[in-house]
């Protein structure tokens, strides 16, 4: 219902969807929402197709306040989403798994307030980007399944040319900054870090850059930072 309640609002398929997947937290994407609401619609007879999808059954009118809130929160996700398809690229963002991306978003979204777990997201994106660059392009010898951590695994790409020593150090250091975000205590001391939200922000836009300039390197072999 909430889904038709924005249609009724005058919003497209799309951002419906949008909507309803940012109030209700959803863990799918965009695309596979709005079909899903679309075919349940159609085949329910709650949805006519003319020019423009039309309730057929009247629906109760969101308060204004609700909206409001809703609009606020879409639009830091729609700034987050653009964030990140600007700094990645074009080229990486077509290539890339839409998950991985859009735990980069997420880490955007939630560095202030829980800046360890967005550290976990953004460094698992990158490495998961990683891997699926060195499964495609590297040596058919080579199980990159077997790398544990974006620091193995960049070892393993170094080993069979796919990647600069700049890269290894770079995936290296993302790796030792997900330890404290991922398990918390550090085991020479077995003590808890505490992680600033300003250094979760500088380890997202590290991984973020990380991807773009290793995409470079090993699908065009070229250096770019």
């Amino acid at each position: 219902m909430t889904f038709l309640s924005f249609l009724d609002k005058g919003f497209d398929a799309e951002r419906s969807a949008q909507s309803v997947k940012t109030l209700y937290e959803m863990d799918t994407s965009v695309d596979v929402i709005k079909k899903q609401f679309l075919s349940i619609g159609e085949e329910s007879d709650l949805l006519e197709d003319d020019e423009d999808l039309v309730p057929t059954i009247e629906v109760e009118t969101l308060p204004t306040d609700y909206v409001k809130d809703l609009q606020d929160a879409l639009l830091s996700e729609a700034k987050a989403r653009l964030f990140v398809h600007k700094k990645l690229g074009g080229d990486v963002i077509a290539y890339a798994e839409e998950e991985s991306v859009e735990k980069f978003q997420e880490a955007l979204l939630s560095y202030e307030e829980s800046p360890d777990s967005a550290i976990v997201d953004a460094v698992v994106a990158a490495e998961n980007i990683t891997r699926e660059l060195a499964t495609e392009e590297g040596d058919s010898d080579s199980d990159y399944t077997r790398a544990n951590g974006i620091g193995s695994l960049a070892n393993m790409m170094r080993g069979d040319g796919l990647i600069l020593k700049r890269h290894l150090h770079g995936a290296n250091y993302l790796g030792a900054m997900r330890i404290p975000g991922a398990h918390g205590k550090e085991s020479e001391t077995l003590e808890s870090w505490q992680v600033d939200s300003e250094v979760a922000l500088e380890v997202i836009l590290s991984s973020i850059s990380f991807v773009r300039s290793i995409y470079y390197c090993v699908k065009e072999h070229r250096q770019i930072l």
